[in-house]
């Protein structure tokens, strides 16, 4: 499923965002916009976070990343 759409923020949310991505959290402030989708939604019991993790590994796996890979790139994040 693909849904295409346009979003204005201001103020907050938008500081937010843009913190997300210059701290290096997303890669760009799409990619930011859909962790904080995904988060929400575990959140409020809306996906299982063993099936978004399923389909995260898959996705990954599929680009040719290894469990090594990610969990340098994780470690790499967490120690910003």
């Amino acid at each position: 499923m693909n849904v295409d759409f346009t979003v204005r923020l201001r103020g907050e949310s938008a500081h937010i965002l843009k913190k997300m991505v210059d701290s290096g959290y997303s890669a760009s402030k799409t990619e930011a916009v859909r962790a904080a989708l995904i988060h929400y939604g575990l959140e409020l019991g809306l996906i299982s976070a063993n099936e978004s993790f399923k389909k995260t590994a898959r996705r990954v796996s599929a680009r040719g990343y290894s469990e090594e890979d990610i969990k340098a790139q994780i470690s790499a994040i967490r120690s910003r």
